[in-house]
């Protein structure tokens, strides 16, 4: 960081020379001053203590999204399975993979939306009929 200061520095006392007379302010102003680190931590703070409780409404939001969908998969195999288990008169082999050539995205899609429309709430709560 500091070979790139100086070399920056070197390059305007090349190029422009009159503007290091506004430089040698600003140096003396920074070390001066040196209370960068006190501001940045300040501000580290404050945005941790705005985005606490944001960290942990979305952190269970996506662990409710996780559990649906899991279900979902769960509940999909099961009658993927039942399906399977059927004779082919009742159901038959070509409709159970055009099931699950549809199914599986559908569960993916539906999380996803049940996921992004919950983060469009301005309240933070999602309705029962999404």
């Amino acid at each position: 960081m500091y070979i790139t200061v100086l070399a920056i520095f070197i390059v305007v006392c090349q190029n422009s020379w009159p503007t290091v007379f506004l430089l040698i302010p600003l140096i003396w102003l920074n070390i001066w001053y040196r209370n960068a680190e006190h501001v940045l931590q300040e501000n580290v703070k404050r945005v941790n203590a705005n985005l606490r409780m944001d960290f942990h409404n979305n952190g269970s939001n996506e662990w409710f999204g996780f559990r649906m969908e899991t279900l979902g998969s769960l509940v999909f195999c099961i009658s993927t399975v039942f399906m399977f288990l059927l004779p082919s008169s009742i159901i038959k082999p070509e409709n159970v993979g055009l099931t699950l050539s549809y199914g599986l995205p559908l569960n993916g899609v539906l999380f996803w939306y049940r996921l992004r429309g919950y983060q469009k709430q301005p309240h933070g709560y999602m309705s029962c009929f999404v």
